[in-house]
């Protein structure tokens, strides 16, 4: 059972699920509440939707150690249980089993909105894992895009299911329900551009972690094709991004005390702590720290939503 766990990251598929329950119940139902209007989406149908993402999650990762078996030997990654524990015929078994449930769940979503791009939605999810794990993870910064874009995208999904169904029954709902609605779109936009910046930095120090196990079966992730030290000037560059924007919130909250702290503390502060670290780090214990404690942050940020809910009657 350990190993099941491991091989599908339950640590990761619950961050998913919790993402996407708190942008739901932490940002879009507060904002409704604060127009009057009631959310389209019941709790059983909005838990259908968050386990059939899981379900791509877990595929997703299942998929990855399949193919990654080599390089995780190379870089004595233990927690690889394909070929030792679990048979590789079985991991794919699993794959198929789980991403085709995963599917059918958001298919039959789709069909009871009546509207059928969201059953696109999870194939798109499916397929994208499948050729990230098969090709774009060795190549130069193309996967580590993909994969952030798969993260970053989690808060907008919410976006997709709820609001048209909210649009459809407010049409006549008047100027403050859509300047609502609007709010609620950028909020979720800010969430996922921060998921993605976080992810994608976090991303690209994993490919210097893994550094010699890429070497080993010919891997072009970026570290390999620039070097190590490009790929840090590369990485402080997102980061000095990361934090402009965070600057930028914070001025939309009019440096508010709880937000400007809170972001101050737990998500700027150990972005620079993590820069220096970064800079003067060169080994791989090193990038594995930094990358360790950069999921902190993401976490941080994502919890952030806590805090909005309260601070929304006092924003709109």
């Amino acid at each position: 059972m350990m190993d099941l766990l491991k091989l599908i990251r339950v640590q990761n598929l619950f961050i998913i699920g919790l993402t996407l329950y708190l942008i739901r119940y932490c940002v879009i139902l507060p904002l409704a509440h604060l127009s009057g209007i009631d959310l389209q989406i019941t709790d059983v149908e909005f838990c259908l939707m968050v386990f059939s993402l899981v379900l791509i999650g877990a595929g997703g990762y299942i998929i990855n150690d399949y193919f990654d078996t080599q390089v995780d030997r190379r870089n004595k990654r233990y927690r690889n249980v394909v070929g030792k524990t679990i048979k590789r015929r079985v991991a794919m078994a699993m794959h198929i089993v789980v991403n085709a449930i995963g599917i059918l769940i958001g298919v039959y979503l789709s069909y009871h909105f009546q509207s059928y791009y969201l059953g696109l939605i999870n194939i798109c999810y499916a397929t994208l894992l499948w050729f990230y794990s098969t090709h774009f993870k060795h190549q130069p910064l193309i996967g580590n895009v993909l994969i952030s874009l798969l993260t970053g995208l989690l808060p907008l999904i919410v976006a997709v299911y709820e609001l048209p169904l909210i649009l459809d029954a407010y049409i006549d709902g008047g100027a403050l329900i859509k300047t609502h609605i609007s709010y609620m779109f950028f909020f979720l936009l800010g969430f996922s551009v921060f998921g993605f910046l976080t992810n994608l930095i976090r991303e690209i120090i994993k490919d210097m972690e893994d550094i010699r196990g890429d070497l080993y079966v010919g891997s072009k992730t970026l570290p390999i094709t620039i070097g190590i030290r490009n790929t840090k000037t590369v990485l402080v560059i997102l980061i000095l991004v990361t934090l402009v924007l965070l600057a930028y919130v914070q001025s939309i909250f009019h440096f508010e005390l709880i937000s400007f702290f809170y972001f101050l503390l737990l998500v700027q502060l150990p972005l620079l702590f993590f820069t220096v670290r970064l800079l003067s780090g060169n080994s791989r214990k090193d990038y594995h720290l930094i990358s360790q404690g950069l999921k902190l942050v993401m976490i941080s940020g994502i919890l952030f939503s806590l805090v909005l809910k309260y601070q929304l009657p006092f924003l709109i």
